[in-house]
């Protein structure tokens, strides 16, 4: 008897430990894809659009999505915050999801301003050459965006042209998690650097905000997200949500 109870015990925990195995291989394939690998596989796709946040030399800054509908029927997309008047692309990140789970999360970052179709090779176009205008203040991509950017392919870029800049001149909006310091670094990026307060820079906060509240689209570690302090740079008024500094 005690055999027989022994040898059931250890059928038991064996058993057990075979369901542990199944489930977590099945964790393991249901988990998100991410990584170099997996924009590349994702860029073979031949099925590709992109959305372009409506009005975005208007506003200053906004969203590109480039997504590829991939052969299992899930969605590769890579999302780019873009800052066309100062600071290039802010934040690039890349995820495998769903139709269902991409739609959602783009109601939630559109807000006010929605996201309207733009040809593949003009949304590159665009990416490529706002990195380009920060570059030129010596402002770097998000250290993202190489990575994500793979999504696009062989895609070639349009022949356009865009106005960056806010009435031909750089703008800068200082982001929810602009410290003190990364602000200096940045005014002190163009010579002769003003502070100009606007109202408009609430609706963007808003909308990073909703950006960092993405559940099935994730940033990648040390990613940018909001906050809602905000200092002072030394010598001057405390800030208030709406300042933003102009660089003439």
């Amino acid at each position: 008897m005690a055999q027989s109870q022994s040898q059931r015990l250890r059928r038991m925990a064996e058993k057990a430990a075979r369901r542990k195995v199944v489930v977590a291989e099945k964790r393991k394939a249901e988990a998100p894809q991410t990584g170099v690998r997996a924009i590349i596989d994702a860029a073979t796709a031949p099925d590709f659009a992109c959305l372009a946040t409506e009005g975005l030399f208007d506003i200053g800054i906004g969203w590109v999505v480039a997504e590829r509908h991939l052969p299992s029927g899930s969605i590769g997309v890579s999302i780019f915050l873009v800052d066309v008047w100062c600071m290039g692309i802010k934040d690039a990140f890349f995820r495998v999801t769903s139709r269902r789970e991409l739609e959602e999360h783009m109601s939630r970052i559109s807000g006010e301003y929605p996201l309207r179709p733009m040809d593949p090779s003009v949304a590159r176009k665009l990416l490529r050459d706002a990195a380009a205008y920060a570059a030129s203040f010596g402002l770097p991509p998000s250290e993202n965006f190489a990575n994500v950017e793979l999504i696009f392919g062989d895609t070639p870029m349009a022949e356009k042209t865009f106005p960056f800049g806010k009435d031909g001149k750089p703008f800068y909006m200082a982001g929810p998690n602009d410290s003190p310091a990364r602000q200096r670094r940045i005014l002190d990026a163009v010579p002769n650097t003003r502070v100009q307060e606007i109202s408009s820079l609430s609706t963007w906060t808003t909308s990073v905000d909703r950006r960092a509240r993405l559940k099935g689209i994730s940033p990648p570690p040390g990613a940018q997200t909001p906050s809602t302090s905000r200092r002072a740079r030394p010598g001057t008024a405390a800030r208030d949500p709406d300042r933003v500094c102009r660089v003439p």
